[in-house]
């Protein structure tokens, strides 16, 4: 993913894409535990599971708004509508496993993990890095490198700050 990303939209996109791939290979490491069958104690995750939440909460869902609200629209505008489509039947779907996954890793939070609840997790999570990992590398190859063509200079840093002002 190193290339030079013009506008700083698109690097914004591009470093919450970075981000969330690295908390994805985190969470994958996490639900890939065998601890001789036993579920882990999510006490002790290192946070992991409040920041699995905090980051579908904030910042995936804030990305996800931004795209459908300011970046599919001009996708349409510039005739890669196709695109735009694709990419919001893929955040309807991640937002759908995503809440599941919330759900769990609250729950296992307050109480921790009983076997069943574990293998639950463990499939959510499976789910959750498959359909996210593979839809923040279609848009960094496929729209982050759009939008350094179809963005004018001139409104990048208005659209820049209408989406740093979301966070």
């Amino acid at each position: 993913m190193d290339r030079t990303i013009e506008l700083e939209t698109a690097r914004m996109l591009h470093d919450e894409h970075v981000r969330i791939l690295a908390l994805l290979r985190r969470l994958e490491g996490y639900s890939r535990r065998e601890d001789a069958g036993a579920p882990p104690d999510a006490a002790s995750d290192g946070g992991l599971l409040g920041d699995v939440v905090a980051a579908i909460e904030g910042e995936m869902t804030l990305h996800f708004d931004f795209e459908e609200a300011v970046i599919f629209p001009l996708l349409a505008e510039e005739g890669e509508e196709p695109l735009g489509a694709l990419l919001r039947e893929e955040h309807a779907a991640i937002r759908a496993v995503a809440a599941a996954l919330v759900q769990a890793a609250k729950t296992a939070r307050r109480g921790g993990f009983s076997p069943a609840s574990w293998n639950g997790f463990q499939h959510l999570a499976r789910d959750f890095i498959g359909a996210l990992g593979a839809h923040a590398e279609k848009e960094e190859f496929g729209l982050i490198p759009l939008l350094d063509t179809m963005i004018a200079p001139e409104d990048d840093a208005a659209m820049a700050e209408h989406y740093a002002g979301m966070h």
